[in-house]
């Protein structure tokens, strides 16, 4: 996690900075593990005054890189 708010400068409102407490609504996960994923770099956060910030495209980025594919293909193939 960076330590300064300079990973996060450039703030839009198409990208809002969320809370840990908004990233574990919105990925409904625990704050253990939200945190644990900051710390481990899995999501890139950083600390302003005591508050920890995430951008909601590094949570997005986060999903998509775990998601489940979108179309399932028949393995079965032609008889």
């Amino acid at each position: 996690m960076s330590n300064d708010i300079t990973a996060l400068t450039r703030i839009s409102p198409d990208d809002p900075l969320l809370t840990v407490a908004e990233v574990t609504d919105y990925l409904r996960l625990g704050e253990t593990k939200v945190r644990e994923m900051i710390a481990d770099g899995e999501l890139p956060a950083a600390k302003y005054h005591r508050k920890t910030l995430v951008r909601k495209s590094a949570v997005e980025d986060y999903i998509n890189r775990h998601s489940f594919p979108t179309k399932v293909q028949d393995n079965q193939g032609e008889k």
